[in-house]
């Protein structure tokens, strides 16, 4: 595995220039689109005559959090950034805890199909990041290249112990993610939202506020309250054999940060080395969402490594 280098360092504004995410998305739409299985809401930039990309959320997440991104990568791609299945306004139906990352990646192929893309480039961010490693090694064919954005397979090494294959990660994260949806008020998410950035005042009220809506929603919250595992037990997270992880078929580049709250880059890199066609990019200054702290940034990244040579 080697280092992504960059065609070209980008000009990044401050970030207190950043408006509105409604502002930011203007220019883009909100559309549903109906799949055989579920119904998909979508954010959407770009024209259909442009490469195909696909922007999957984390856990308990939604689309709008690549609002600073959309309508940027529009100007190079055909941009959907999707609410996955059994998140947001998307379809909540055939909910199995045993496969629900599983199910998630059928939820990808779901949305393709209804696109009528035959394949895309994708990027998954944290959760985002497992179901696209999940529709990589399931169906190649769909994917051209991704990137995982500080989310990672779950892998077994025969050497060491078994990993942990329930959701909640290695943080404070389930205590926290417990409590936004259980009760969800400002003060309950703000701290949960206030996790994914490298300094709390990089998270916005407004942000706040959005993923307030939803988990306000009676369908949602319950749907999410499934995902945490509030009334039952966390779902399981996929586990795979390293020596199947190194059959792994598409490009990738492993995007990581310097202050990932989740797992450090030393820790990651035994798993993103075991991928065979595999590179990396450590963004400095940035916490659990790149693309919303180094927007810019993430988005010269994206377009070096799906359109560079």
């Amino acid at each position: 595995m080697k280092q992504f280098s960059l065609s070209r360092e980008p000009e990044c504004k401050p970030l207190d220039q950043w408006r509105s995410v409604w502002i930011e998305l203007m220019g883009a739409q909100v559309r549903y689109v109906q799949g055989e299985r579920w119904r998909h809401r979508i954010l959407e930039a770009g024209t259909p005559d442009k490469p195909p990309l696909l922007l999957l959320h984390g856990i308990g997440a939604h689309a709008e959090c690549w609002a600073r991104n959309l309508t940027a990568l529009g100007e190079q791609f055909h941009v959907v950034a999707a609410d996955m299945v059994f998140h947001g306004y998307s379809g909540k139906n055939d909910w199995d805890p045993g496969r629900w990352i599983e199910l998630l990646a059928e939820g990808v192929i779901d949305l393709m199909d209804g696109l009528g893309w035959d394949d895309a480039y994708v990027q998954g961010e944290s959760l985002g990041g497992h179901v696209t490693f999940n529709v990589g090694m399931r169906f190649p064919q769909r994917l051209r290249r991704i990137i995982l954005n500080t989310g990672l397979p779950r892998l077994r090494f025969p050497d060491q112990p078994p990993p942990i294959t329930r959701g909640g990660g290695t943080s404070n994260l389930s205590e926290l993610s417990q409590r936004s949806i259980t009760a969800p008020t400002f003060e309950h998410l703000r701290p949960r939202m206030e996790w994914l950035v490298s300094k709390p005042d990089r998270m916005t009220k407004e942000m706040i506020g959005v993923r307030l809506k939803l988990y306000q929603d009676p369908d949602i919250n319950a749907s999410i309250r499934r995902i945490y595992g509030i009334d039952t037990e966390w779902p399981h997270i996929t586990v795979y054999p390293a020596e199947e992880a190194a059959k792994f078929v598409p490009e990738t580049l492993v995007l990581w940060t310097e202050h990932n709250p989740d797992k450090a880059w030393d820790e990651a890199r035994k798993t993103a080395e075991v991928l065979p066609n595999a590179q990396y990019y450590v963004i400095g200054d940035a916490g659990h969402w790149p693309q919303w702290e180094k927007p810019e940034l993430h988005d010269a990244i994206l377009v070096d490594w799906f359109l560079g040579s």
